[in-house]
């Protein structure tokens, strides 16, 4: 990789991340300095001991940075972007379960995914907006984990711009950013992102899943903006609070609620607003914390029988699992909204899941 990171980028790296040019030379090499330290430029390519003094540039930057000299190394010979760290905190320096790397990465592709929906489009549909997607999801690159911590570096690259605004890369990340931001902060009550856009209720359920990952722990996201593309926010690191994944997951629900104007959302005024249901779980849906419940007696005003019920926390959830493994019969109370292909229930209080003895029957 040394060898393929010519004069002119590494200079170019240098100017754009705040290294300063001395008037100085050594033996024709130029000398730039950042915070105390040094790094030596050759003069020009194809030097007999030039991939030696890049070698130790990489390591000059990676010290004063504190990332890998792989990382550097391809930020400066690949096509600008932007780059996310995502920060575990794990017993194992360095290293995590294998479970836990996988899942990881999933839950990070569904967090880019849930923003590039929101930036271009909801895909579901098909068609070009979810090819659209596609290929977003699949310029995405993701580098190997980093000691002291697992740590899961992305970068993002910026693409082409269309003439009309910034290049597709940076608003999805401008965008994760501002949702980021705001749903770091526990006392936060967020409705809306900073560009007053609805924040997705998916990625807070992926960011809560994120959360469910780190086992208790506390999980960070990192933000750095391309130098080819100055930003107007600085590099930033927003930590999740251990367990904040039901704060997320409430924080998804309420979203929803708020989804009125959704035009697959029908209105049927012989529906109440709010029902009580008693069923069985054919299905669990673990990564929004949500099941199938088929319905004993079809929903009043419909005929309706199965539902997907979004629950509000972990510890319901996991009282959900034993009944369905045991096939057990479950009463729930939330509020309804009707789409034109499903029935959502929404349980926003712990008191609204109840598993049923084994002999009941009957909708309450």
């Amino acid at each position: 990789m040394t060898a393929a990171l010519g004069v002119s980028a590494i200079a170019d790296y240098l100017r754009g991340t705040g290294w300063q040019l001395r008037p100085l030379q050594w033996r024709g090499a130029s000398i730039w300095t950042r915070d105390g330290a040094d790094v030596l430029v050759p003069a020009r390519d194809g030097m007999g001991d030039g991939d030696l003094r890049v070698r130790e540039i990489l390591d000059v930057l990676a010290a004063v940075e504190d990332r890998a000299p792989g990382e550097i190394a391809q930020d400066i010979g690949s096509s600008p972007a932007d780059t996310q760290r995502f920060r575990f905190l794990t017993p194992l320096s360095g290293f995590t379960t294998l479970r836990h790397a996988l899942s990881a990465v999933a839950r990070i592709g569904g967090a880019f995914r849930a923003v590039s929906n929101a930036v271009l489009g909801d895909p579901s549909s098909g068609g070009e907006g979810s090819a659209a997607v596609d290929r977003f999801m699949a310029g995405i690159q993701v580098g190997t984990g980093r000691p002291g911590s697992y740590i899961v570096p992305v970068r993002v690259p910026l693409g082409e711009s269309d003439g009309s605004g910034m290049p597709l890369g940076r608003l999805v990340t401008q965008r994760l950013h501002g949702a980021v931001s705001v749903l770091s902060d526990p006392a936060a009550e967020p409705k809306a992102d900073p560009g007053g856009a609805p924040l997705s209720a998916d990625l807070c359920d992926v960011l809560g899943a994120l959360s469910d990952e780190s086992e208790e722990r506390s999980f960070e996201i990192g933000f750095g903006w391309s130098r080819t593309l100055p930003a107007d926010l600085p590099p930033a690191v927003y930590r999740f609070e251990p367990g904040a994944g039901d704060r997320l997951r409430a924080t998804a629900t309420r979203l929803r609620l708020l989804e009125t104007l959704d035009d697959g959302v029908v209105s049927l005024p012989e529906v109440p607003a709010v029902v009580t249901v008693t069923g069985l779980i054919p299905r669990l849906d673990r990564d929004h914390w949500a099941i199938d419940v088929s319905a004993d007696t079809p929903l009043a005003g419909t005929a309706r029988r199965k539902l997907h019920v979004r629950l509000p926390d972990r510890r319901t959830y996991e009282s959900a699992i034993v009944a369905h493994y045991e096939q057990r019969r479950v009463q729930v109370r939330g509020a309804v909204i009707l789409h034109s292909r499903r029935t959502e229930l929404h349980v926003t209080d712990p008191t609204g899941f109840t598993v049923l003895d084994i002999d009941s029957r009957g909708a309450s």
